[in-house]
């Protein structure tokens, strides 16, 4: 057997072990989401969902080898996985020395769990539809998925998460303290929010239910999420100002809107359950502009 032949085949096992490595990260990550959110949502775990997500690491892995990489963005891949790796060891240590000095292990689960949201899915989906978003994730949304991680590694390591919970196919991470107002932000499938108690029920809480139409936007709009919606939206709540009804001028913003008839489209077809009760002048989450605004 030629060098050539035994050279080929070295490369044709590297490469086919890496495959393998991807799509045992996928399906374990997978499968603890599942495992932690299995009592909250009275399921079993399914394993096909599991297996869907390793087969979406395979086809990610064997694309992303068949794209020819230049220079720059080998230079760009190569920082983008130091710097998340770098947040990750972060946060992790932050959670290993809070665990030591204060005997408090919480950081350092949160950010285990960070790490396993971005392989978390919809248990309401069917598994074959938990393809295309883990797809979408990786590639469709990658630059929002990269900073809702980085954003929420780096809050967990200085102490501002409380718990993180998958909900709905998004990581949730929770703060219940130094929380002066209820308020979120969403990037990606990483939503975090502030609140003022520990009651978190998802079908019922408009905010998280809003922050979670922002995910929905990210899966539609993809690369232009930042520009489009996420700057935008960032710029406009710092400038808010308030208006008759509850609601501000930050509420009324068309992708703040839109975020809510996302959800609400969701809240009715996974719950059966109706956003009327979350607009104007009940809540100050509308759908669309309000009557005693258009009147004027």
């Amino acid at each position: 057997m030629s060098n050539q032949i035994i050279n080929e085949l070295e490369l044709y096992l590297i490469n086919l072990l890496k495959l393998f490595a991807i799509a045992l990260i996928f399906f374990n990550g997978n499968l603890f989401c599942q495992f932690v959110s299995m009592k909250k949502l009275n399921r079993n775990i399914d394993y096909f969902q599991s297996l869907n997500a390793a087969f979406a690491g395979i086809m990610l892995g064997y694309g992303f080898s068949l794209i020819r990489i230049t220079d720059l963005l080998s230079e760009i891949v190569l920082f983008s996985g130091l710097f998340l790796s770098g947040i990750t060891v972060l946060s992790m240590l932050s959670g290993l020395l809070n665990l030591l000095i204060k005997r408090d292990g919480s950081r350092i689960k949160n950010s285990f769990f960070i790490l396993s949201g971005l392989f978390n899915t919809d248990n309401k989906d069917s598994s074959s539809l938990n393809i295309p978003l883990l797809l979408s994730r990786f590639t469709w949304e990658l630059p929002q998925t990269l900073l809702g991680y980085f954003f929420v590694q780096w809050i967990n390591s200085i102490g501002r998460v409380g718990e993180v919970q998958f909900l709905a196919g998004s990581t949730f991470c929770l703060s219940y303290r130094n929380s002066s107002r209820r308020q979120g932000v969403s990037i990606s499938n990483f939503i975090y929010v502030c609140l003022l108690r520990r009651e978190v029920k998802f079908e019922k809480d408009p905010l998280l239910l809003h922050e979670y139409g922002h995910h929905l936007q990210s899966r539609k709009w993809g690369l232009f999420y930042l520009f489009v919606i996420g700057i935008p939206s960032l710029i406009s709540a710092i400038r808010a100002k308030p208006l008759p009804g509850g609601i501000t001028t930050h509420d009324l913003q068309w992708y703040e809107m839109q975020a809510n008839r996302y959800a609400a489209d969701y809240l009715q077809e996974s719950f059966q359950a109706d956003w009327t009760p979350f607009e104007p002048p009940f809540n100050s989450f509308p759908r669309r502009k309000p009557r005693h605004l258009l009147e004027k």
